[in-house]
């Protein structure tokens, strides 16, 4: 948006969707050329993916676009990564490059990943004589989020906010984050061959998430709400699976294949992918597993969420 701009509003912020849309569509030719040059000055081919929500919310293009990156990757070609800013709506946007980069991260399973940004990474007593950075952070809590210093130029979506933000979601993916300093040369190179002179590193002592839970975690839009039982939600949270036995209400409609909200009273126990449509689950709600195919005609199984397709909320 900023590089079309320029041209487009002679360097004037976009006051609107439809010209922040026009201001992309110019702008994104322009940094794909800037970087092929630079790219390919060291001979290596550039590559461009445009993403949208949708490629989050919607599994088959999740797995189309993992696809994707796995084989440029494997050629050896750069993939340049952008939200498609001349098609994306609200309800589907990234929002900003911060979080972008962590879906990527967790769409392509990233080892680690990094954000680089104009200043060294995170702060203690930032702006002061007595200013630290802070090399490591293995947990962010509230005394972390009380050091953000939220500032962004005019065409930026981010700040230090958004990548806390992005490190609490690349932490619950079990992939770490760094925050480096883009104006420091070599910054990348120098942490990569572990001569670090600068930058944030949030830890995660946590193993991988695995790939379907991966694109449940991801996965930002709610297709329904389920409301459930103690019963269910401490059998969840146990690492068991949801039973027709435990569903109280449906709160929301929703399709066989959808991934879901699961809630006990007002507090959000996770999400997960259901195995029954809302209209099926109505029939056969606070039944026996026993009772679904003489209710229904036919089964998917005794499970409405399988354990392995369910993330509680305590890892969001």
């Amino acid at each position: 948006v900023g590089a079309g701009a320029r041209y487009f509003l002679n360097g004037e912020k976009p006051a609107s969707l439809e010209q922040k849309q026009a201001c992309a569509s110019i702008g994104q030719p322009v940094l794909m050329s800037i970087y092929k040059d630079y790219y390919n000055s060291g001979g290596i081919l550039v590559g461009q993916i445009l993403l949208t929500g949708d490629v989050i919310t919607n599994r088959e293009r999740f797995l189309n676009a993992r696809n994707t990156f796995q084989e440029l990757l494997k050629k050896s070609v750069l993939p340049i990564v952008n939200e498609n800013d001349t098609t994306s709506v609200e309800e589907i946007k990234f929002g900003d490059n911060d979080n972008l980069a962590v879906n990527v991260a967790g769409i392509i399973d990233a080892d680690a990943c990094f954000i680089m940004t104009d200043v060294d990474g995170l702060y203690q007593n930032y702006g002061k004589e007595n200013q630290e950075l802070l090399k490591t952070v293995d947990k962010i809590d509230e005394s972390v989020e009380k050091l953000i210093v939220n500032e962004k130029s005019r065409f930026s979506t981010g700040g230090m906010f958004s990548k806390i933000n992005a490190a609490k979601k690349s932490l619950a993916l079990g992939i770490p984050l760094v925050i480096l300093p883009a104006h420091s040369e070599n910054s990348l190179r120098d942490y990569v061959l572990k001569k670090r002179i600068s930058g944030t590193t949030f830890q995660t002592g946590k193993s991988k998430v695995k790939a379907k839970k991966k694109w449940i975690f991801l996965h930002f839009r709610e297709t329904g709400k389920i409301q459930i039982d103690e019963g269910a939600k401490e059998a969840l949270l146990k690492g068991k699976s949801l039973l027709s036995v435990g569903i109280k209400e449906i709160a929301s409609p929703f399709e066989r294949g959808s991934v879901v909200g699961l809630y006990y009273q007002e507090e959000k126990i996770g999400k997960g992918i259901i195995n029954y449509s809302s209209a099926d689950i109505l029939k056969i709600k606070g039944l026996s597993s026993d009772k679904i195919e003489s209710v229904l005609g036919y089964t998917n199984g005794s499970e409405m969420i399988h354990r392995n397709n369910f993330i509680a909320t305590a890892v969001f």
